[in-house]
């Protein structure tokens, strides 16, 4: 026994197992410059990217820190729907020299950070100063009996004798400026755990007509040449690439930005 199936119900059969990913997959919307939905201004030394989308603004910046990189986003939801934050499904892709996502960090795992480094280079100066040690010269003068011999026969008589001694002893200065540089280094970075963790972005719903702005971060790669930054609102992909320039700071020394 066979069954003929016709060719418009294969067609049919197939279009119905396949619209459902196709409507999944987000639209993307791409920085590009001189595009009228595409703006670039600086604000201070950062170079800010903005991108417009269906009534919804999104301004970002990328920064090198000491424990990795942080995008700071500013999102005005213009548009007549909800949007849903999420900092966890925002991404950074390395592009260049070579393909690679960088890891998203948790702001309560940047706050530890913070401080588990600030604690061993707390721990560092103290181990230093507890071995720290001064040279200290000491003078003593003083009536000795000294002893001379001559045709009458010995002779004794009081002298004044200077006598000079030098001794390696403990440097205290050294270890209270220590303690107190140790000291600040753990407040420093307690405020600055601190202002990570109140400062990233947080998730929830942008209501139309609200703005919603925070910092989210990710592992660093000193090797990174360009990222392209992706930022998923409801059913829109916005990509903003960056590439990296090294600034003079110093005379000597240089610096990396995102432009």
């Amino acid at each position: 026994m066979s069954i003929k199936v016709s060719q418009p119900i294969i067609v049919l059969a197939l279009l119905f197992l396949f619209t459902p990913v196709l409507a999944q997959s987000p639209r993307i919307v791409r920085w590009q410059q001189g595009s009228p939905d595409s703006e670039q201004f600086k604000r201070g030394d950062l170079v800010i990217k903005r991108v417009k989308v269906d009534g919804v603004i999104v301004d970002a910046c990328i920064k090198d820190t000491a424990y990795g990189i942080r995008v700071d986003l500013d999102l005005t939801n213009g548009g007549q729907s909800p949007l849903a934050i999420r900092a966890e499904s925002i991404a950074v892709e390395l592009t260049s020299p070579r393909p690679k996502n960088l890891a998203y960090v948790q702001p309560k795992k940047l706050e530890n950070m913070i401080q588990n480094v600030a604690r061993s280079q707390a721990a560092s100066k103290e181990l230093s100063a507890s071995m720290a040690t001064k040279t200290v010269v000491e003078t003593e003068t003083k009536y000795e009996d000294v002893t001379t011999y001559g045709a009458d026969g010995p002779k004794t008589e009081k002298r004044l004798v200077t006598e000079t001694k030098v001794k390696t002893v403990p440097d205290d200065h050294a270890r209270w400026q220590a303690e107190g540089e140790a000291s600040r280094l753990r407040l420093s970075a307690m405020s600055e755990a601190r202002a990570a963790v109140r400062g990233a972005l947080k998730p929830g719903t942008l209501q139309p007509g609200a703005s919603a702005s925070g910092a989210v971060y990710f592992s660093g790669d000193p090797s990174a040449k360009e990222v392209l930054l992706r930022v998923p609102l409801d059913g829109v992909s916005v990509e903003i690439p960056f590439r990296t320039v090294k600034k003079r700071v110093f005379l000597w020394v240089k610096a990396r930005h995102f432009e």
